[in-house]
This record gives structure tokens, sequence and C-alpha cells, in this order.
């Protein structure tokens, strides 16, 4: 009795505080940019803040979670947990197409709000994607799939993106919405169905 009262007693003393895995852990993209070829300007209003964002071989999605820096060491993927995206298709009949045609890539290069079809910020030479249209890890790129329950989610399983950009080099530039063919999806602005960064396992 008397060692248990000592360990208790320490572990008070100490600060420590038991903090249980929450399940399924998800939080809204908080940066959201859609480039256009031939779009210039990175300050139009049509370009964030949307409630849908219409993807084709000209038009592409940024997306980020801002603030993952100070939740990287909180997320096990370990034990097979999973690490993913969810984008909520904005019109039925774009099923089909995005199933086969909408990919989310790693982008490789910081980018701004300000971000534009040549360029990821406008601030001196450094700001030039290297290749129009954003620059990403076209070895990374992912394919989504629909989860029963779930007939306009689409989830892409991030977690080896996870495990190589923000956990090994700290690198959190987020991802690119890329497709051939044009479809819709919900964006930052469709409420429950914004698109969101997710875990398996998270300590509050």
């Amino acid at each position: 009795m008397r060692r248990i009262i000592l360990c208790v007693f320490l572990i008070s003393a100490c600060g420590y505080r038991f903090q249980p895995p929450i399940e399924t852990m998800k939080l809204s993209m908080d940066a959201v940019k859609l480039i256009a070829r031939g779009e210039e300007r990175g300050d139009l209003d049509a370009f964030f803040n949307q409630d849908h964002y219409d993807i084709s071989n000209e038009r592409r999605l940024l997306l980020r979670f801002e603030s993952l820096d100070a939740e990287v060491d909180k997320i096990s993927v370990e034990g097979g947990k999973k690490v993913w995206v969810e984008i909520n298709v904005y019109r039925d009949a774009d099923i089909p197409i995005v199933l086969e045609n909408l990919k989310l890539c790693p982008v490789t290069r910081s980018w701004m709000m300000l971000a534009t079809w040549t360029h990821g910020h406008p601030f001196g030479k450094n700001g030039r994607w290297e290749s129009e249209g954003g620059d990403y890890d076209l070895a990374g790129c992912l394919l989504g799939e629909l989860k029963e329950g779930s007939p306009h989610t689409l989830h892409f399983d991030a977690t080896q993106w996870f495990i190589n950009y923000p956990r090994a080099r700290r690198e959190n530039y987020g991802f690119l919405l890329i497709s051939e063919k044009e479809l819709s999806v919900q964006g930052e602005q469709a409420g429950t169905s914004a698109p969101k960064l997710a875990f398996d396992s998270y300590l509050q």
C-alpha cells in the first residue's frame, strides 16, 4: 500500500496525466486554394473560401492543414493505424469520373494562399513553381476509394505521405488535387463535407 501511495505521489508531483488515445480524429483543411492555367492573380475571391470547386486539366486544388506541425507527435501510425484524406464529391454524376481520374498528390514546394498556376507564392525567385500547375511527387499520387456508408466521400490513404513528409522531413506542403477530366469537389465552406485530414489514433 505504501509503495502504491508513493507512486501516485510521484506521478502527481511530476505533473503527469494519462492521455488516452482518441479514435478517428478529423481536422478540416484550413488552407484550400484553387489555381488555374492562364490566371496570374492569386487574390481572386472565387479561388478560395468556396463551397465547391471545379477541377480539370487546367484547374487544380491545393490543400493543407496548416497546424499539422503541432500535431505530428500526437499521431500514431503503429500497428496498422492510418492517416487519410477525405474529399467529398459535389455532384453524384461525377462519382465514376472521380474514382478513375481524381488524384491526391504530395506537394513538394512551399506555397501560400496567393498561389497561382505558375507560382507557389509571389515573393522572390523561389516563389515560381519548377513545373507550371504546381510541384508534386508524381510517384506519391493517390487514387481514392469509396467506403461503405459514405457514397460521396473519397478516402485517400495518406499514411506514407505522413511518414515521409511531416514526420521524417518535418515538411508540410500538403496536397494537390489533379484530374484530366472535369469534375467538382466540395470546398472548405461546405460544412461537414469540407476536405479533411484524418487519423486512426490521436493522443489528446
